[in-house]
């Protein structure tokens, strides 16, 4: 009667127990690769008057604008909140005899955020160099109720905004890039990758 050694037997539990381990390991490091890649693919979004473009996350879901100034919004899907991140690029012609300066603009802007955002708190305001022209950045907080609906239990979300005002003599780019007060510090090296992937025309 022939029968197997423990010692035997244990080796071969062993190397099956290494192999499936193995199997598994390389499975999620594939799946891995697979999401990152997914992560980092990007779609070049562009003004069709100007030809003023920048790469957005591919994932990201787009929509149409009603407005003839907007040439993109966009947001991301897979936000971890009732309120998704966000894009929306603008894009106006200045008067080429007698441009608006840039520091007007963008007192006009701040103005304006807080005749129409409830629970407007402006932040910081940074000067900029973005594709060789000159900008500013306006940081700032405001509240959203992104359902408002009754008896629906959902509260109203804190939003936190950078605002790039992109400025040439001839015209001028409004850059606005929104999300969850919660999220902020994980959405903003993409609101980064996305400032640096602009092209100027």
């Amino acid at each position: 009667m022939n029968t197997t050694s423990p010692v035997r037997r244990l080796s071969e539990d062993t190397r099956a127990d290494l192999l499936v381990a193995l199997v598994v390991v390389f499975a999620l490091a594939l799946g891995w690769v697979y999401k990152s890649s997914l992560a980092t693919r990007t779609t070049r979004a562009a003004d069709p008057n100007s030809q003023f473009s920048l790469a957005i996350p591919s994932h990201w879901l787009t929509h149409e604008s009603d407005s003839e100034d907007t040439f993109l919004v966009a947001e991301n899907p897979n936000a971890d909140s009732v309120y998704k991140s966000a894009v929306t690029g603008q894009s106006f012609l200045l008067d080429p005899q007698s441009p608006t300066a840039l520091d007007t603009l963008t007192d006009g802007l701040i103005l304006r955020h807080g005749e129409e955002l409830t629970g407007y708190h402006l932040l910081d305001i940074q000067s900029r160099m973005i594709g060789g022209a000159e900008a500013r950045v306006v940081e700032y907080a405001y509240v959203v109720q992104p359902i408002d609906q009754p008896f629906r239990a959902s509260m109203p979300v804190v939003v936190r905004a950078f605002e790039y005002l992109i400025y040439t003599p001839t015209e001028y780019w409004l850059l606005t890039f929104t999300a969850d007060e919660r999220l902020v510090e994980k959405e903003r090296e993409g609101f980064e990758r996305m400032i640096g992937s602009i092209q100027l025309p």
